[in-house]
């Protein structure tokens, strides 16, 4: 896996999601844009492997309006030129686990 490779993630919970960019022209645009995914490398030699991680700690936290109106939630993994994410051998990532913590705020 390509360390210097930005990993991106975006999420469609089929709801109204409260997560924002900002651009150049509007400084308030949704995005579906939930956050980043480090590199991190374990074992040795042969049984050497890669993985994309992140904890409660690398990214901020996203808010959605409702819960979510369907049971299919999209998810990309793009990276950095918004392109599928790749490994070094440009091949797609292998079936992966997207861990979501969701917290009820207010009412």
């Amino acid at each position: 896996m390509n360390g210097t490779k930005t990993a991106l993630v975006f999420v469609d919970l089929g709801t109204t999601t409260l997560c924002f960019s900002t651009s150049a022209t509007n400084y308030a645009n949704r995005s579906l844009f939930i956050g980043c995914l480090r590199t991190t490398t374990q074992g040795q030699g042969a049984g050497e492997f890669s993985n994309l991680v992140a904890n409660d700690t690398d990214n901020g936290h996203i808010h959605i309006k409702g819960r979510p109106r369907n049971q299919t939630i999209r998810v990309r993994v793009l990276d950095g030129s918004l392109a599928p994410f790749t490994d070094t051998a440009a091949a797609e990532l292998a079936p992966y686990v997207l861990g979501l913590r969701l917290e009820r705020v207010g009412r």
